[in-house]
């Protein structure tokens, strides 16, 4: 579950255009051309640009895989160019496969060294679309999420840093309301709201859940978007909240939340609102409200406004 949650964490907007055979047989056109759209590294693209250093990371360890890699991305650039995307596509596929292979093994050593390899991927994907392209904001993303998965007691500044310039190249690029913009402006939220950022700075929680309440006004209210979805997206203001010891406000955004899943099907409603609801119990309990946690899930309250006895899916 970790690996699909990362691994797609990664990949989120990446451009989808078809590729035919890997760029590192004969023939072959540059990409740098090619537009943004969604999708373009799928993962199994990025084990397949890297499959031979990856497969010597397996058999012989890190070093080895490396050698082979700096191997593929000179002769990437003897053929396409230094600015090319091709070189940027190999940096990012190796950085996000040495990641995903250090989660599958427990492997910190594999881990930090995809830091390095994402890291570059950023100024490789400037120098090939330009820095204001959405592709620039995919590798930012993709390392600022690297970073943070690493480092969870403190997250690096350059972290943030990346994610403010991913958001801003999105909103510039596809628009407030898009889909991707509102991915970044959450990762934003979420990590200007960590405990770690705010030290109990009253202030600097008001800053966050301003970002989560402007991302919940611009969110759809769609059971199909799932944790992308309006509620979803409250409980997760909910949560943050939570974790920062402020329960009552908590619980309003958790009120909220459910009121704005009344119109949902029983099915879904039921299922969500019950695990987010327990999931924000939890967080109330570490943070010293465990009355107000209990009266979440024993309270009659909470289980009214879920509403799941007696339902009916027809």
């Amino acid at each position: 579950m970790q690996k699909a949650i990362i691994c797609a964490g990664l990949l989120t907007a990446l451009v989808s255009i078809p590729v035919d055979a890997a760029f590192l047989s004969e023939g072959g056109e540059s990409l740098g051309h090619i537009e943004a759209t969604k999708d373009r590294l799928s993962t199994a693209r990025m084990e397949e640009l890297v499959a031979r250093p990856m497969s010597l990371v397996e058999a012989k360890g890190l070093a080895a895989g490396q050698q082979a890699f700096e191997q593929d991305v000179s002769t990437a650039r003897q053929r396409y160019g230094e600015r090319s995307v091709e070189v940027a596509d190999l940096l990012t596929s190796f950085g996000v496969n040495l990641y995903i292979l250090g989660l599958d093994r427990d492997d910190l050593q594999l881990k930090q060294a995809s830091l390095a390899y994402l890291e570059a991927a950023i100024p490789a994907y400037r120098a090939s679309f330009g820095a204001a392209h959405p592709e620039v904001a995919v590798a930012l993303n993709s390392y600022a999420d690297v970073e943070i998965a690493l480092q969870k007691d403190d997250p690096p500044a350059n972290a943030e840093a990346a994610l403010e310039e991913a958001y801003r190249i999105r909103v510039a690029a596809l628009g407030p309301d898009h889909a991707e913009t509102r991915s970044s402006l959450f990762s934003l939220a979420e990590l200007k709201g960590d405990p770690a950022r705010t030290q109990g700075d009253a202030k600097r929680i008001a800053a966050a859940a301003e970002l989560f309440v402007q991302l919940i006004s611009i969110t759809p209210n769609q059971p199909e978007l799932g944790m992308e979805s309006a509620p979803l997206r409250r409980f997760a203001l909910a949560q943050m909240y939570a974790e920062n010891g402020m329960g009552n406000e908590a619980a309003d955004e958790a009120r909220l939340a459910l009121q704005q899943m009344e119109a949902w099907p029983p099915s879904d409603r039921c299922f969500i609102a019950n695990f987010e609801i327990l999931r924000l119990a939890g967080a109330l309990a570490e943070n010293g409200n465990d009355e107000l946690a209990r009266t979440m899930t024993d309270g009659k309250e909470f289980e009214r406004m879920i509403a799941c006895a007696n339902q009916d899916d027809a």
